[in-house]
């Protein structure tokens, strides 16, 4: 059928189908919708029912003649890259990292200051690089046990996740560094056990407590910041049994699953 008015020729309709891809069935170029994919849970209802009507909107555009705004579609390419990112993140955890922090600066004594939000940020970019990089680690894993990950679909390249985790990684580490008295020993301590739990966790069984390791030390590295010791450690005892505690109930929360997906 020939294109007509000002605006750049557009196929009939997008056939990326999966949950995470930006556009799913969308009408044709003559008002006809494609039958719709499942979606399983009322966020991903949500989500369907925005991308339909900025799909709409866009073949109005297409269908009036009037050219397509490309700032609209660049700014869609781009929503859909932030969207990536964040499933690598796993940014929907992000605030237990957050209050991780405030438990330990607080029961060290610590107050409401500029030097709690450092840290924050600073722990936030050890978390999203290390979430990022389990990806990377677990690229070949993924690709025949959970192919809806973003390397296995296809939406960014397994050195880009690379790239992108270390980066967001050193980010995290130069802002504790230069930002805050958090202690260095349990820095390195810290970024050590990210990527050995990201090596080890589907590969053993007993990585669950390097999990809990990971969430302790962001617990006692915030409780040093408030002590700020440059030839010793000295936090508060109680944040050590929480610490150990935080431990013990992260490795029995995860273990079960974790063993089902490594028999799998």
């Amino acid at each position: 059928m020939p294109h007509s008015g000002k605006g750049p020729k557009l196929s009939g309709r997008f056939s990326r189908s999966d949950e995470y891809t930006l556009w799913t069935p969308l009408p044709s170029a003559s008002g006809r919708s494609s039958a719709a994919l499942p979606v399983r849970s009322s966020a991903g209802r949500r989500n369907h029912r925005i991308r339909e009507f900025l799909a709409r909107t866009l073949f109005q555009f297409h269908d009036s003649g009037r050219p397509v705004g490309w700032a609209f579609i660049s700014f869609m390419a781009f929503f859909s890259l932030i969207r990536v990112f964040f499933i690598l993140g796993r940014i929907s955890n992000l605030p237990t990292v957050w209050t991780n922090v405030l438990v330990g600066w607080f029961l060290c004594g610590g107050n409401w200051s500029p030097e709690l939000a450092w840290i924050a940020l600073g722990v936030s970019g050890l978390y999203l690089g290390g979430m990022t990089l389990n990806d990377a680690f677990d690229a070949d894993w993924d690709r025949e046990f959970a192919a809806e990950r973003p390397i296995p679909a296809g939406k960014i390249s397994r050195s880009a996740v690379w790239a992108i985790g270390v980066v967001e990684m050193l980010v995290g580490v130069l802002v504790l560094l230069a930002l805050t008295t958090f202690h260095p020993l349990i820095l390195v301590g810290l970024v050590q056990a990210i990527l050995l739990y990201n090596f080890l966790h589907k590969r053993w069984k007993g990585s669950v407590l390097i999990m809990g390791l990971c969430r302790a030390l962001v617990y006692v590295g915030a409780g040093s910041a408030v002590v700020a010791q440059t030839n010793s450690i000295e936090v508060s005892p109680v944040l050590y049994f929480v610490a150990v505690d935080l431990i013990l109930y992260i490795a029995g929360l995860t273990l079960a699953p974790r063993s089902h997906h490594l028999e799998s």
